[in-house]
């Protein structure tokens, strides 16, 4: 077990050598009702029950960003399974999604990982989302550093790497009637806003928002302009992530690419700071029609 230079255990570190105390460990997945079901060779596998706080009030069923951004956090967590003799570090560089069809209404979406491919400093995992009964919803692909945090963010001096900076509370969840007040989205216009709780942490000692919230913020963007174009469902997207998103409120815009008859191609931008510190891009392609 690794050990601080005077002997001692290092705190907090537990959490990674353990997969369930590590998925109840993260503020968003615990708020999220994320459920650690197995190691399954060099991938693992979370289940997402349906609930109404990752909800689509319109579909009935777990909404996709929801999806997305569980995809992220399975693909993420595979890197510290992996790694469990040797905790290290880890953050998203790139992820890409592609929606096979909408996650039926009331089902629960099993997430798994693998196959792995991992170098001295990068890891490559692939994702799958799926019902119950096999009914492929998502699949995704992600390149994670390893060996750093988020946008290559360090704790605050003095601060232990593996222990939580605070307490987070994250009991406003049970309250949210659907994905979108999960988020915290708040839209102005053409901008949309992602109001800052602790349920949307992800790396517990900086702290800073989980790349899967990032990335639901960014589809949200893009979806909002898509709807307004006649292009209603999104079929892909890849996100490239630029800085660590802090604890804060974040705002998304986008842009549309291409327009064409059956499909469009839509950008979309998250910045924190007043609109000063570019945190995330995003590119999704949507088609016409459900």
């Amino acid at each position: 077990m690794k050990r601080s230079p005077a002997g001692a255990e290092v705190p907090g570190l537990h959490l990674y050598r353990d997969p369930v105390a590590h998925l109840r460990s993260v503020p968003f997945c615990f708020a999220a009702g994320a459920q650690w079901v197995a190691r399954r060779g060099d991938g693992i596998e979370i289940r997402l029950p349906y609930g109404r706080a990752v909800g689509n009030p319109a579909s009935g069923a777990i909404d996709e960003r929801a999806v997305m951004a569980v995809l992220d956090h399975v693909s993420g967590a595979t890197v510290y399974a992996l790694l469990q003799d040797d905790p290290r570090p880890t953050a998203t560089l790139d992820l890409r999604v592609a929606f096979q069809r909408p996650p039926p209404p009331g089902a629960d979406i099993i997430f798994t990982s693998g196959p792995a491919c991992m170098t001295d400093n990068v890891a490559f995992i692939a994702g799958r989302a799926r019902t119950a009964d096999g009914l492929e919803v998502a699949t995704s692909s992600g390149a994670f550093i390893v060996g750093a945090h988020p946008g290559g963010a360090t704790p605050d001096k003095g601060t232990d790497l593996w222990q939580p900076a605070r307490p987070f509370d994250t009991r406003d969840a049970s309250r949210c009637a659907s994905f979108d007040e999960f988020l915290g989205i708040v839209r102005h216009g053409q901008h949309v806003r992602m109001e800052f709780h602790d349920r949307l942490i992800g790396a517990v000692s900086l702290p800073a928002l989980h790349g899967g919230t990032v990335a639901a913020l960014l589809a949200t963007a893009a979806g909002d302009l898509a709807a307004q174009a006649g292009a209603s469902r999104m079929v892909a997207i890849s996100i490239q992530y630029l800085r660590a998103g802090r604890a804060e409120a974040t705002s998304a815009s986008a842009e549309v690419e291409r327009r064409g008859a059956r499909s469009g191609v839509i950008n979309a931008v998250a910045r924190q700071a007043h609109g000063a510190r570019i945190v995330a891009r995003a590119q999704a392609t949507f088609i016409a029609g459900a």
